[in-house]
């Protein structure tokens, strides 16, 4: 499966997987409006439970299940109806991302493309280690949603190829959902993750000692991913102009070629539609100049090693009274000396 396939993109897998919820997804637009359908929910909550015979049904994991799954519903009916935006970036683009620092950068600065979409992170092939989770997972993207005032509402999901069932009942995709609260538009990204870290404190001397999950490990991977996650976000928004929208290559030839020789705006909508409700939508590709590129700074008698991006907040306009953010990119130092220790970065100041 690659970057091209309708699959490789957990919203599409979401709701190729469960295609009963077309029958509703459009009218939800709040978790209330999920009621109606709960029962129906439920139902094929169970129907899939008892698809693998040689699996346990187990009561108590549906309960548990269930609240995993109306979260995912709400997240991808938010997505549907803010235009089923996706923005998948480049393994190269992400690289350099992962190591461009990010925690000063107020909640003002992060302007959204729009209210709900998803950021696709699966190229970099990054390990989840999450809590209470089966068998292993990879960072897949995030669900943003910005419903609440100075606030990023941050649902993380991950994947496994390698599953052996197709079974979503019994072998989830990994998903968990937080929100980052920045308390006002002058909030930094590290101050809102010092409150996340408190709220994790907080849940975990209330849970079960043998239930209570590792808060360490677990913020540290929270912040590690909602930071790369910020970093594409002022990406979007910044100086570079390096975007490809289209259809997955899965898409059907026929729908294609239909939509491309309709002019009226109505039939255009029917297609889209039609496409959407199978689990197709335009791509927003990010990131491909940065293929096969490599940041050098040649200079100084020092090992080879990663010097850390940042984003400054550079002055423009009349007077210099406006400020625009600008990416400096991370470099390898010294590239001529070979390639730089794996995972070790170093700070502007290093």
């Amino acid at each position: 499966m690659t970057n091209t396939d309708s699959r490789f993109y957990y919203p599409n897998r979401f709701i190729k997987s469960r295609p009963y919820l077309n029958r509703f997804i459009s009218k939800i637009n709040s978790r209330q409006d999920l009621s109606p359908y709960f029962d129906l929910i439920v139902s094929e909550v169970q129907g899939q439970s008892r698809l693998d015979p040689d699996l346990r049904f187990d009561q108590s994991r549906l309960n548990e299940r269930m609240v995993t799954e109306v979260e995912n519903i709400y997240s991808y009916a938010k997505f549907v109806k803010s235009g089923s935006n996706i923005f998948s970036f480049s393994k190269e683009l992400l690289s350099m991302l992962d190591k461009t620092d990010v925690e000063e950068i107020q909640f003002e600065n992060i302007k959204q493309p729009f209210k709900d979409y998803y950021v696709s992170f699966r190229e970099l092939e990054k390990n989840l280690t999450g809590e209470y989770m089966d068998y292993e997972h990879k960072l897949d993207g995030a669900y943003i949603s910005h419903e609440i005032e100075n606030v990023l509402i941050i649902h993380l999901t991950g994947y496994n190829d390698n599953k052996t069932s197709t079974n979503w009942y019994f072998h989830p995709d990994f998903s968990n959902i937080n929100s980052l609260n920045f308390k006002s538009a002058h909030g930094t990204v590290k101050e809102a993750l010092d409150y996340l870290q408190g709220e994790l404190i907080k849940v975990a001397e209330k849970a079960p000692k043998e239930l209570a999950p590792n808060v360490d490990r677990t913020f540290k991977e929270y912040s590690e991913n909602i930071k790369l996650l910020i970093n594409c976000l002022l990406f979007l928004s910044s100086q570079y102009n390096d975007s490809k929208r289209d259809y997955p290559s899965d898409t059907p030839g026929v729908l294609k070629t239909k939509l491309s020789k309709v002019n009226s705006k109505t039939q255009r909508a029917t297609i889209d539609n039609e496409l959407r409700n199978n689990g197709f939508t335009k791509i927003n590709f990010l990131g491909s100049s940065f293929r096969d590129k490599k940041n050098t700074d040649g200079h100084g008698d020092v090992a080879t090693h990663w010097r850390r991006g940042h984003w400054r907040n550079q002055p423009f306009g009349q007077e210099m009274k406006e400020r625009k953010l600008i990416w400096i990119q991370p470099t390898i130092v010294r590239a001529d000396k070979g390639e730089p220790e794996k995972g070790h970065l170093y700070n502007v100041s290093e």
